[in-house]
C-alpha cells in the first residue's frame, strides 16, 4: 500500500457529502443549437451506466447496434423529446422513440450531442479518440 500522508482519509460524512454532490451532477443540463430546428434543445446528463453500454457497443464494431444504442442515448438526455415522444411519433411519422434523433438531427447534430453528452458524464473524448487511433 502507498503511502498516501498528503491524501485526506474519507469518513462516513466525507462518502454522504460525496453521493449529494454526484446527485448535483446529474441534474447538469447543456443547452445545445439545434440548426435544422431552429433553436436550442435541452439535453440531460446521461447516468454513467447508460454511456458505459453505450460505448460499449459502440466498441463492438457492429454498426447497426452501434447506432441504436447511440440514438437510445440520444433520446433518452433529451426530456423535451422523451416528453413529448408520442405527438413527436406522429408529427415526424416514425414508428418507435429512438427514431426521432434521427428525423429531428442531422448527422453533425448527433455527433455534437453525444460529444456534449459524454463531456457531461465525465470522459475524456481526447483520450478515447487518440486510444482509438492506436489500437
Amino acid at each position: 500500500m502507498a503511502d498516501n500522508s498528503s491524501t485526506k482519509k474519507l469518513g462516513f460524512a466525507d462518502m454522504i457529502k460525496a453521493k449529494i454532490n454526484k446527485d448535483k451532477e446529474k441534474e447538469k443540463t447543456v443547452d445545445i443549437e439545434i440548426k435544422s430546428l431552429g433553436g436550442l434543445v435541452t439535453f440531460v446528463a446521461p447516468p454513467v451506466k447508460l454511456m458505459k453500454k453505450t460505448l460499449d457497443v459502440a466498441g463492438k464494431n457492429d454498426g447497426e447496434k452501434a447506432v441504436q444504442a447511440q440514438d437510445y442515448l440520444i433520446y433518452s438526455c433529451c426530456p423535451e423529446v422523451k416528453n413529448h415522444y408520442k405527438e413527436l411519433m406522429k408529427a415526424y411519422e416514425v414508428k418507435i422513440p429512438s427514431d426521432l434523433v434521427d428525423a429531428l438531427f442531422n448527422a453533425q447534430e448527433q455527433q455534437e450531442i453525444m460529444k456534449n453528452l459524454m463531456e457531461m458524464s465525465g470522459f475524456d473524448i481526447k483520450a478515447m479518440q487518440e486510444q482509438i487511433k492506436n489500437s
